[in-house]
């Protein structure tokens, strides 16, 4: 039967999970407290977490590891909802479909035109950017966004 031993090490000489919450250090002579309280640390990434978009973002692109798995899966072969798959150029012959059900959209309602609803996209364009997950900024054309959520919205009501 072979040996076996297990080496027993007291707990003082194991290096800490967390970090200590007050460590104290001689530099050139003078103490120095390096470390920030456990606290502090956790209170500052809660307050990045609220200053981000995370809580707002509610479409995500699919997991890289889910999209190579099964890449056709994942890709639009038709029409493009949405900014991920707005420089497809193989889905751009859709955009004069989109461009016919905004026109049947606005004649079915007669009370606003497309300015008036560009204008209302405007008003929500931030907000509705932080909903995606990961988003490349249009740029500074904040009514090319507008413009496709208007393409893209009537769209899918008028298929609907």
């Amino acid at each position: 039967m072979a040996d076996h031993s297990i080496e027993i090490t007291p707990i003082d000489d194991q290096i800490p999970l967390l970090p200590q919450t007050k460590k104290d250090e001689i530099e050139e002579g003078r103490k120095v407290d390096h470390s920030i309280d456990i606290n502090e640390r956790i209170d500052e990434m809660f307050k990045d977490l609220d200053n981000s978009s995370i809580k707002s973002c509610t479409i995500f692109k699919v997991n890289v590891w889910l999209r190579e798995s099964n890449p056709d899966a994942y890709t639009p072969k038709m029409v493009s909802i949405g900014p991920y798959h707005k420089k497809n150029t193989q889905l751009g012959p859709m955009k004069k479909y989109k461009l016919l059900y905004l026109r049947r959209f606005l004649k079915r309602n007669m009370r606003l035109d497309v300015k008036s609803y560009i204008s209302e996209l405007e008003k929500v364009k931030e907000k509705v950017l932080k909903c995606y997950e990961d988003i490349e900024k249009l740029g500074s054309d904040s009514h090319e966004f507008c413009e496709m959520l208007l393409f893209d919205g009537c769209f899918v009501v008028e298929f609907i």
